[in-house]
């Protein structure tokens, strides 16, 4: 990934060297001094002041790759999105950003279990509690179901079928999922809703600021 400034001056000399490529006759010439002087009486807004060049396999995966720069709390206007090839995309921006963010389109949200850090697989737990910090719903950061070296996976699956693989979730039950579950938030159950939001797998967001990088999710 490359991250560049846009001078308006090399703006202005790649648009006459596109224009001179076209000027042979005389006619051409004045059309070309026309031309000119009404692009240069135009209104510049429009010029791109950064770009950013991308090379990953995000491209083709996520065509709707949400791509979004910002200049302290500002978002910045993409004045231009290009698939350059199908693993490069370029964007161009009306200002210089301070942060980039890239984002998995919103119709990634899906439900499912978690990886922590150790690669287990295991729930992020969620906020369940209104009026606290962070608010309902938000990723309660470092805190993963269950604990230890135990996995959603070797805890709560149901026995499989003869000559079957266990792949469906024990959810009821003193050794199913939802009570120790519920215990974590230090509730005596969960609601449906609850479930719901404790597998929500929000889409993942990356942002990029200079000299370091920090990874989210929503």
């Amino acid at each position: 990934m490359r991250v560049s400034r846009e001078h308006r001056l090399w703006v202005d000399a790649l648009l006459a060297g596109a224009r001179d490529v076209a000027v042979h006759t005389s006619l051409d010439q004045r059309c070309d001094l026309s031309l000119r002087a009404a692009t240069r009486s135009g209104d510049r807004t429009g010029y791109p002041a950064a770009g950013l060049l991308m090379r990953s396999d995000l491209v083709p995966a996520w065509p709707d790759l949400v791509v979004v720069g910002k200049k302290g709390s500002r978002e910045l206007t993409e004045i231009r999105r290009e698939l350059v090839a199908s693993d490069i995309l370029l964007c161009l921006f009306d200002d210089v950003p301070d942060h980039v963010f890239l984002r998995e389109p919103s119709e990634g949200i899906h439900f499912g279990v978690d990886t922590d850090p150790a690669k287990r697989g295991v729930i992020g737990l969620r906020q369940l509690r209104t009026g606290q910090d962070p608010p309902l719903g938000a990723t309660l950061p470092g805190r993963y179901f269950p604990t230890g070296s135990d996995t959603v996976f070797s805890k709560y699956l149901r026995p499989p079928q003869e000559g079957g693989v266990a792949d469906v979730l024990r959810l009821e039950g003193n050794d199913g999922l939802i009570k120790p579950l519920a215990q974590a938030h230090s509730l005596s159950d969960l609601h449906p809703a609850q479930l719901a939001v404790q597998l929500v797998n929000a889409p993942l967001e990356q942002e990029l600021v200079p000299g370091r990088a920090r990874e989210g999710g929503h």
